[in-house]
């Protein structure tokens, strides 16, 4: 699946592969900042996922609850479910009407 990406993926014509073993480096990561931040966000996700993952599994082995389980899933995402409501009413109290 990774080889079907990378041979979709469109290439300058300068940086075709040339068959020297080598493949050509796609065009967002010619730019350098782009390839240092690109794996720091990889693993920053990777690390939210495992925090996720490792806590989950915690509660469920110290409680033996699954609703406990279950509430801490719902407020590990709380945030993204309030943050909307939040900005709305911020936003039609704070805009002079």
């Amino acid at each position: 699946m990774l080889l079907r990406y990378l041979a979709d993926m469109r290439w300058t014509s300068r940086e075709r592969w040339k068959g020297n073993g080598r493949l050509p480096m796609p065009g967002p990561f010619r730019v350098p900042a782009f390839r240092y931040q690109w794996p720091a966000d990889l693993l920053t996700n990777c690390a939210f996922e495992m925090e996720t993952l490792i806590l989950g599994w915690w509660i469920l082995t110290e409680t033996g609850s699954v609703r406990l389980l279950t509430a801490y899933g719902a407020l590990y995402f709380f945030g993204t479910m309030v943050a909307p409501m939040f900005g709305t009413v911020t936003s039609n109290c704070t805009d002079p009407q």
